[in-house]
């Protein structure tokens, strides 16, 4: 998760003090939700394709 707050604290920044983004429905939780998902489907399917699935629980996060 520290990736996903890091990239999203860096684009709020941006958003805040530039005119670089400029979002009009979208604020920072969206992006931190969705770049969160993005980070767990990758990983999911890097142990799938890996077979990998020995102990699901307590390596999803």
């Amino acid at each position: 998760m520290a990736f996903t707050s890091g990239i999203t604290g860096f684009e709020a920044i941006l958003e805040t003090y530039t005119n670089c983004i400029i979002y009009n429905h979208w604020t920072w939780y969206w992006t931190w939700i969705t770049i969160l998902l993005t980070f767990l489907a990758s990983r999911w399917f890097y142990r799938w394709f890996r077979e990998d699935f020995s102990n699901t629980e307590s390596n999803l996060l």
